[in-house]
């Protein structure tokens, strides 16, 4: 005998189980001793203790890796939470980053800015949209090929989800410094 694959009512086939009670909906924030290593830093952008509520939610393995990613806002701000887990589900770590450009090159010779070899994703220098001059070491050479990765976003658990093909640097970063 054969049977079809016993689903949650209410929920996309694909839904993964995202872990931490992660849910769309869920309330976020960040801890106010987190807070206080920002302190004094001279960031473009230091996270609040505000509360705020999860709006999407996606899971992809990536180099042995879960990450979990929530998508919420704080008024015209977009933050995006961050969760690394290993292979047996356990949070390796947490970032919380803001969306600060989206860039959708139109053009090949855009893309290749973007991703040919020492281009600005796995290059070595980003001059970032905020005016500052990033300067990354590798492990091995000057530069990291990007690595192509699918994200599937869940709006509403219900429905299907939103693919975005991702090409990233590697996570093969030693060193990142601000000038």
């Amino acid at each position: 005998m054969f049977f079809a694959k016993k689903t949650e009512p209410g929920r996309d086939p694909g839904y993964p189980d995202f872990p931490l009670d992660l849910r769309i909906g869920a309330i976020l924030s960040v801890d106010e001793g987190e807070l206080l290593r920002f302190a004094g830093l001279d960031l473009s952008w230091v996270p609040s203790g505000e509360e705020v509520l999860v709006e999407a939610l996606s899971s992809m393995n990536l180099f042995n890796l879960r990450v979990v990613r929530a998508y919420a806002r704080r008024g015209d701000d977009r933050l995006l939470f961050q969760f690394n887990l290993d292979a047996a589900g356990n949070l390796l770590d947490t970032n919380v980053f803001l969306l600060a450009e989206e860039i959708w090159p139109a053009t090949a010779d855009d893309w290749a800015t973007w991703l040919d070899a020492g281009g600005l994703i796995g290059g070595a220098d980003l001059d970032a949209p905020n005016g500052r001059h990033y300067l990354r070491q590798w492990g091995d050479g000057a530069s990291a090929e990007p690595v192509a990765v699918e994200e599937r976003i869940y709006t509403d658990a219900a429905a299907a989800p939103h693919s975005v093909n991702h090409r990233m640097g590697q996570p093969i970063c030693l060193a990142s410094t601000v000038s």
